[in-house]
């Protein structure tokens, strides 16, 4: 490795002897030097395997689209018990029922990665993007339980109010309650939705019976939609849905979104901003929607990623040609791009500093410095020892950035448009 490479590089490049070797997994051309050497420019990186960059966000598109079709065929509900990440978290909404663990969030991205995209630390938890402080209160989270015995309970308690298949009969249970009995509830002033739904105990300690039967009621969406009061109860022992107004007086929290400089938390309606308050206020139900849509069209859809532009994670999902194969069809220009994740939060997941360190420890003159270092901790005095550390650890700052710069441009080889058209992923690069 050149000793100047802290003065930064221009391309990545293989060797003649390499590019046969591994040829078949890039997309290069060959460049001849003034000394008649010559070196293949890396344009792209395919890979000699799946499983390295947009293709897995296709399978995503097939899968969301799969499991939007089996939410109008059949019953879904989604039971979030570990962190669920990017198309888990377009599940959890397609799915339409899903009950989260409060200690577990639902995610587009890990917040490490959107760190390294702003370029500060702004997030510093992944239940601060999507915990239950966001999840419950946006509509995609309708019950949230504290541990996986409570969420178990209540995945068995919603499917007692399912019928065995579309268009049979209701489950009927014995009720706890008589059927013939009165409601005891009767408001001394306004009326407590929740006490007419469920009961209460009077003044005295005695208990009222409400409409529905004794401890059936379950609330759901209890963090969204303040002014109603929705779940699900028996009457008689038969299922019902419920929904009721609330009467009382709510407050609407909108969390502060830390990716905002100007954010700040707010009590009332609010504009449409980045980052946290994006999922505070409804992309993964606009993104189901859109899934739900492309997946029902009957006419010819074409989806263009233009000149310079970028599809990546989630938005590539939710217009991928898998959820409708007859009849969406993608191209890209050629600078276009796409992946899972920008380059910087990438190389923050795949190569981090300690793999850069391992990376300069390869290629440079840290070669031979280690070498002089191992050499003296046997031969030498500890000021010997102490000088060549030093010198290692000194070398490894001076080019920490530049290697960042080209594990950087690495993964940026694995996002371009000839990419995406060797694994079949767009139909063609256009011009």
């Amino acid at each position: 490795m050149n000793p100047a490479l802290e003065r930064g590089f221009q391309y990545v490049y293989l060797t003649p002897e390499d590019y046969a070797r591994i040829g078949s997994s890039v997309i290069a051309h060959e460049m001849k030097l003034a000394n008649g050497e010559s070196r293949w420019v890396i344009d792209t990186i395919v890979g000699k395997e799946d499983g390295l960059g947009v293709e897995n966000l296709t399978g995503s598109g097939a899968i969301a689209g799969a499991y939007s079709r089996a939410y109008k065929e059949t019953f879904t509900l989604t039971y979030v018990t570990g962190r669920t990440v990017g198309i888990g978290a377009y599940l959890a909404r397609l799915g339409m029922r899903c009950i989260q663990r409060l200690d577990q969030p639902i995610i587009l991205a890990g917040f490490s990665a959107l760190n390294k995209l702003l370029g500060r630390e702004v997030y510093s938890s992944h239940m601060q993007l999507g915990g239950p402080k966001i999840m419950a209160k946006n509509g995609v989270v309708h019950l949230t339980v504290s541990d996986d015995l409570e969420g178990v309970s209540a995945i068995l308690n919603r499917l007692s109010c399912i019928p065995p298949h579309i268009g049979g009969p209701l489950p009927i249970l014995n009720p706890s309650d008589p059927r013939e009995r009165p409601v005891e509830y009767f408001p001394e002033n306004s009326c407590d939705p929740h006490a007419a739904i469920c009961g209460a105990l009077d003044s005295s300690g005695n208990w009222k019976g409400g409409i529905f039967d004794r401890d059936s009621f379950v609330e759901t969406l209890e963090g969204w939609a303040r002014t109603v009061v929705t779940g699900r109860a028996k009457l008689g022992g038969i299922p019902v849905g419920i929904v009721a107004v609330e009467t009382q007086t709510v407050m609407q929290v909108i969390p502060a979104d830390p990716g905002q400089l100007d954010s700040h938390e707010m009590v009332g309606p609010s504009s449409w901003t980045g980052g946290q308050r994006d999922l505070f206020e409804g992309i993964l139900q606009a993104g189901s929607t859109i899934v739900e849509n492309l997946r029902t069209y009957k006419q010819p859809v074409f989806v263009y990623i233009p000149m310079m532009g970028e599809l990546r994670g989630g938005a590539w999902v939710v217009v991928d040609s898998w959820i409708n194969s007859d009849h969406i069809e993608m191209y890209a220009e050629r600078t276009a791009k796409g992946n899972v994740l920008e380059p910087e939060g990438m190389i923050e997941i795949k190569f981090r500093t300690k793999e850069l360190l391992e990376c300069m420890g390869r290629l440079d003159q840290l070669i031979s410095l280690k070498e002089k270092l191992q050499e003296a901790k046997s031969n030498e005095g500890h000021a010997k020892v102490d000088s060549l550390h030093w010198q290692i650890r000194s070398r490894e700052k001076q080019l920490l950035p530049v290697y960042t710069q080209i594990a950087t441009k690495f993964a940026e080889l694995h996002d371009t448009s000839l990419r995406m058209a060797a694994k079949g992923l767009i139909k063609e690069v256009v011009n």
